[in-house]
């Protein structure tokens, strides 16, 4: 544990002393303060020229207690400080133990280094501008010890034999639901293109009628033959010849003589009614 008293409160818990990671590793730097809205700063002196300090982050961290997680991801330095403080104002926070930054990656995978590694953490993003600073009390680096480490847990690539087969399955059904529909559309066009065919209807034949004027209007005639003319109804030839009957002859067609009538004349009369007196 990295305690460095009379520092205003502030206590690392991590770094401790003498660490030395590689390039692209992560620290998990733990502390405690009194500070409601502290600041965690992060300062690396100059591979070419160790008097030089370079700001490389500034993170606002949780209140009180907490821990931030830092990817060493900087390039042509030697050493690295963190410096908490309750404002951007320096003079009241405190400074964690240097760390000696290797300049090679660890292989095959980074380490994070931490008292609870915790693979799954990542650093805050979008630091302020890098920029040069005076921090406080500087510490001077010290001879590092081989490292704690904990390498994290592989993660798991790629998806469930479960979850491809139900996107198979769920992709097949789609197909086939796709095709029946483009089917369905196509035989009801056709069905409907049938019933409009059907429904035309064929023109109707149209007739001439013949027309028989009479009297200087039109009728119509259908049978109407202007080269047939009909028999005449006066001075047609009578087949039965009209021959004087005799008084014997109504008996013979069944009629009585006393009921055939003759006409008399006006002397005639009077004598039958005498005779009948009589």
């Amino acid at each position: 544990m990295a305690n460095r008293g009379g520092n205003h409160g502030v206590t690392f818990l991590y770094p401790p002393t003498g660490l030395s990671p590689n390039y692209l590793d992560t620290i998990n730097v733990i502390y405690t303060s009194p500070f409601s809205d502290p600041l965690l700063y992060t300062w690396c002196r100059n591979a070419s020229n160790p008097s030089d300090l370079v700001q490389k982050r500034i993170d606002k961290v949780t209140p009180y207690n907490g821990t931030l997680p830092v990817i060493l991801d900087y390039l042509k330095v030697s050493s690295c400080y963190f410096n908490l403080r309750p404002s951007t104002t320096a003079g009241n926070g405190a400074n964690s133990e240097s760390i000696v930054l290797l300049p090679s990656a660890r292989s095959p995978v980074p380490t994070v280094y931490g008292l609870q590694a915790d693979p799954t953490s990542t650093p805050q993003t979008n630091p302020e501008t890098t920029q040069e600073a005076n921090p406080e009390s500087t510490p001077s680096p010290s001879p590092s010890p081989i490292p704690v480490a904990v390498n994290p847990a592989n993660p798991p690539s790629g998806l469930a034999t479960g979850a491809i087969a139900g996107i198979t399955i769920g992709a097949s059904i789609l197909g086939i639901a796709l095709i029946a529909s483009i089917i369905f559309l196509i035989l009801r066009r056709r069905r409907q293109n049938n019933a409009a065919l059907s429904k035309t209807a064929l023109p109707e034949k149209t007739y001439e009628k013949d027309h028989v004027h009479i009297n200087g209007s039109y009728s119509p005639s259908p049978s109407y033959n202007p080269s047939m003319s009909s028999p005449p109804i006066a001075g047609q030839e009578n087949r039965y010849p009209i021959s004087e009957m005799s008084a014997s002859q109504p008996g013979t067609m069944g009629l009585n003589p006393q009921n055939v009538i003759h006409e008399l004349g006006p002397g005639q009369s009077e004598n039958r009614n005498s005779e009948k007196r009589r």
